[in-house]
This record gives structure tokens, C-alpha cells and sequence, in this order.
């Protein structure tokens, strides 16, 4: 249960969120025990953790004056 507790950028990995699917993939490197993305999910609900991700937003990336253009019409 510790690696869920790390980033994957810590352990070598250019992603940045563990997925159960990569997080399966991950473990079973690791003990090789193969594991579904599924399987994974179900056994960390059974130990009470849950993970939402974060939403990402691009209204950074826009230009307020057409934003602002859009939603007065």
C-alpha cells in the first residue's frame, strides 16, 4: 500500500497520477502477481482508500476578451 502513497514521477515514471491499470502494471513488475486495473480498484476499496482526480481546467489558456464575447451573445 505504500506505492499508491507516492507519485509515479517518484519512481521513475513520466506520468504523474497512478491509474489502477498502471498501478496493476506496476505491481506486477514489482511481485509478479498479475493484476486487472479492476482487481486493483476492488482491493483498494476494500482498504478504504479513495482517490479522485483532480479537474483540470484551460480558461488559463483562453483569451478572456473572446471568452467574455461568447457568453454575452
Amino acid at each position: 500500500m505504500e506505492t499508491i502513497e507516492k507519485e509515479p514521477i517518484e519512481l521513475g515514471y513520466e506520468f504523474g497520477r497512478w491509474s489502477t491499470a498502471r498501478l496493476a502494471t506496476y505491481l506486477g513488475e514489482i511481485t509478479g502477481i498479475d493484476l486487472s486495473g479492476e482487481q486493483v480498484r476492488r482491493i483498494l476499496l476494500k482498504k478504504k482508500y479513495a482517490y479522485l482526480w483532480a479537474k483540470y481546467t484551460l480558461e488559463d489558456k483562453q483569451d478572456l476578451t473572446k471568452r467574455q464575447a461568447f457568453n454575452i451573445s
